[in-house]
């Protein structure tokens, strides 16, 4: 007996998919399901911002078959991410206004920052952080560089929290966990007794070695 549904099995599963109010785009050429949520989208984007993309729109459809992509019926599954987080994603390629970003909060950018990295866009993960930099606290900032190894970021986000003239407060000191806490006064202190309050690059870049090692 074959495996292959009938159409009267696969229709009502088809049927229950609906279409983004916003991203299911009329001229689009491929169409995302997440979630149960349709999305038409421009292909173009994909295949020039992401490696990810690009060898997966290169690789060849099965002899006989639709390419993944190419209608409702046929779409390409996108797992282990949420339909919001991929909504707010794609108004980097379809802003509503080109003066003002639509993402607001440290938790949205987040939404695309993840699947930046996720999926290679360099472009937009260089956007995205910054846009954190310039407007997300410290602490989050460390917090997101370390989530997604983005050394560089990591770094220069230590260098603003142990300039800065107030302590660390309770909150952040149980976000960060006793380790970066203890590493951060430590280069405070010796910042404070040994360079004037300015920070040395040297001792910061020994300590954070020393936290990669714990």
């Amino acid at each position: 007996m074959s495996d292959r549904l009938t159409y009267s099995e696969v229709a009502p599963e088809i049927a229950s998919r609906n279409r983004h109010e916003r991203f299911y785009i009329p001229d689009g050429n491929v169409v995302f399901l997440v979630e149960g949520t349709l999305f038409k989208v421009h292909r173009y984007f994909f295949i020039h911002g992401s490696n990810v993309f690009q060898g997966m729109f290169s690789m060849p459809s099965p002899a006989g078959e639709d390419s993944e992509g190419t209608s409702d019926e046929r779409p390409i599954f996108l797992e282990g991410i949420s339909s919001l987080d991929f909504a707010r994603f794609l108004t980097m390629f379809y802003p509503r206004s080109m003066l003002k970003p639509d993402l607001e909060t440290t938790l949205e950018w987040n939404s695309v920052l993840e699947l930046a990295v996720k999926w290679q866009f360099d472009d937009i993960q260089a956007l995205v952080v910054a846009r954190l930099t310039e407007h997300a606290s410290s602490v989050d900032q460390i917090l997101l560089a370390r989530q997604y190894h983005l050394s560089d970021w990591f770094y220069d986000a230590h260098v603003k929290i142990c300039s800065r003239y107030e302590p660390l407060t309770l909150e952040e000191g149980r976000r960060l966990g006793v380790d970066e806490v203890v590493i951060i006064s430590d280069v405070r202190q010796y910042n404070i007794r040994f360079n004037r309050g300015n920070v040395d690059h040297d001792k910061l870049r020994g300590a954070l070695r020393v936290l990669e090692q714990l």
